[in-house]
């Protein structure tokens, strides 16, 4: 695989990997504005927030599909999306989900691990906000970095 950061999860049975690339990026902000705004989406409860979660989860999953395939797309059969997803995840997976997603995001914006524990929850807009403190020079790319990729 091109990059060595990545989130390891289980979606429909099969073990992938999950890459927050720039073109992940890029979607994301289009489709949320940026990670603070799709945090707020994955946090909610509802069926929304699910689908959310899935959302991100694929796009993720597909990047890290083409990167360990070193292609720019996937055939239809391959390719990750939300209903796919659904029809073969349990409503109680989507904590473990999510909990990937954002390990993905944490390792393409600043190539850090997440702690481990699993009762972590994670913040990612206090993490932008603690990201911005930084002094110029500190370490980690700002929250505006780039970094996500291609169809979900």
């Amino acid at each position: 695989m091109i990059v060595d950061k990545y989130a390891v999860t289980t979606l429909g049975g099969r073990e992938v990997k999950m890459v927050f690339t720039t073109a992940a990026y890029i979607m994301l902000c289009d489709r949320h504005g940026g990670i603070a705004e799709l945090g707020d989406a994955m946090r909610a409860t509802d069926a929304a927030g699910m689908r959310e979660t899935l959302w991100i989860a694929a796009l993720l999953a597909n990047q890290g599909l083409m990167l360990e395939r070193q292609v720019t797309s996937l055939s239809e059969q391959d390719v990750f999306n939300v209903d796919k997803l659904a029809a073969v995840t349990l409503p109680f997976q989507i904590k473990t989900i999510n909990r990937a997603v954002m390990e993905a995001i944490t390792f393409g914006v600043k190539g850090e691990r997440l702690p481990d524990s699993d009762e972590a929850e994670v913040d990612v807009v206090l993490e932008e906000l603690n990201a911005e403190k930084k002094p110029e020079g500190g370490s980690g790319p700002d929250a505006s970095s780039p970094t996500a990729s291609s169809r979900a």
